[in-house]
């Protein structure tokens, strides 16, 4: 296995085991705005892990494992490849990636979802509540008695985390193996 393969597996599985740490940690406390900003960076690593088996080009692949290491943009053509594009690639194999990327998006930044304790947000958020309760119920076991609001949907983020984490982990040892 090249030296920048097996630094970039290196790498975010380092940071991968730390996130998880922090997401347990944050959620024991009840301090979700924090949870949810790390699930995102975690979310983010699966979405460029699945950017980068997309690519036929192996060559590529591990110009931008490099380029991830070293701390530079990631770039195609001398394009920028923004997470639109990437998480555009990610969904095609992982249909729920664009509602938790979306989820997160919209509790990190500056949106009406933010304040995440107003109830009326989730509800104001134009988000797809239906396909985030059934991403939910299907691979989270959430009740379905249970109602779709913010404190429901918290209790889950550890699991959730966890897939993500199992989903990397799994990625990431394709690349071993290759």
């Amino acid at each position: 296995m090249k030296t920048n393969v097996k630094n970039f597996i290196g790498f975010v599985t380092v940071r991968s085991k730390d996130n998880i740490a922090s997401i347990l940690a944050l959620h024991h406390y009840k301090i979700y705005g924090t949870c949810t900003a790390i699930l995102w960076q975690e979310l983010n690593f699966l979405i460029r892990v699945c950017y980068l088996r997309s690519l036929a080009d192996k060559q590529e692949m591990e110009r931008l494992m490099d380029d991830t290491i070293i701390g530079y943009e990631w770039k195609k053509k001398g394009e920028i490849i923004t997470d639109e594009e990437i998480v555009s690639i990610a969904g095609k194999n992982n249909l729920w990636v664009r509602e938790v990327y979306d989820f997160c998006n919209a509790l990190t930044l500056l949106t009406n979802l933010y304040y995440y304790k107003d109830e009326s947000s989730l509800q104001d958020s134009g988000m797809d509540n239906q396909a985030m309760l059934h991403y939910l119920k299907s691979y989270h076991h959430f009740p379905s008695t249970m109602e779709i609001d913010f404190e429901n949907i918290m209790l889950f983020i550890p699991e959730v985390a966890k897939k993500i984490t199992d989903n990397i982990k799994t990625y990431l040892s394709d690349f071993e193996k290759n």
